[in-house]
């Protein structure tokens, strides 16, 4: 089943790309390369039912983005959270995804902001997502 962490990373990567090859992930943050974008998802918003019928017809997911720049590089960690941010504003329900879901809502809740570092003293970026999804 597609999620929307995978139509996001699709979306992510596709032209003009805002990560390169290997520079996003889904789930789990990899110790290289420096510069990575990794997504979660995290509880959102309760579904609501068809009318009618049996299933969902909306989803209300909700995202958190983390960019882990290199040691001492607070800014292409921050810039590359800004681009991420721009390119999933553009997103409106005419937007092909993936998936083929229709995306009614795609806002940060949240500006980016510094999580700190990690253990090799690079800095980390985050941001949260908000997603009304129509299926």
């Amino acid at each position: 089943m597609v999620s929307v962490l995978d139509d996001l990373g699709t979306y992510l990567a596709a032209a003009p790309a805002v990560f390169s090859s290997g520079q996003l992930t889904k789930g789990r943050r990899p110790e290289s390369p420096d510069l990575v974008g990794t997504l979660y998802e995290y509880p959102g918003e309760e579904g609501v039912q068809k009318f009618g019928g049996v299933g969902l017809q909306f989803i209300k997911p909700r995202v958190h983005l983390e960019v882990r720049g290199s040691i001492r590089d607070y800014v292409s960690a921050r810039t590359l959270i800004q681009s991420a941010i721009d390119k999933i504003h553009q997103i409106t329900p005419a937007t092909t995804m993936a998936s083929g879901w229709k995306y009614l809502i795609a806002v940060a809740v949240t500006p980016a902001y510094g999580m700190g570092r990690d253990k090799k003293d690079r800095p980390i970026v985050a941001v949260n997502f908000r997603f009304e999804i129509e299926l």
